[in-house]
């Protein structure tokens, strides 16, 4: 958020309320709002690392589990359809 701030301000003809933040990732100050994208996904990978390696008992599978069905969920979100029982 900070690095989105600090791009917008520096290009005079941005506006937050009409512009999606994703337009500072263009122009003379982009490596700001990149740089700053690329370090939150190493950290997140990071953190990831860090907390698989720290809970041995949380498997693999629990994990995949666990995502596909929020993953599923969204979906059906999105697309209107009515959460299932499982």
């Amino acid at each position: 958020m900070t690095a989105a701030l600090v791009s917008g301000l520096l290009l005079q003809r941005y506006s937050f309320a009409a512009q999606p933040i994703s337009d500072l990732g263009i122009g003379p100050n982009a490596w700001i709002l990149n740089a700053s994208l690329i370090g939150t996904g190493v950290s997140v990978v990071a953190f990831a690392l860090g907390f698989q390696r720290r809970s041995p008992s949380f498997s693999r599978r629990r994990l995949a589990t666990g995502l596909l069905g929020h993953l599923r969920t969204l979906l059906r979100r999105r697309r209107g359809l009515p959460r299932t029982a499982s």
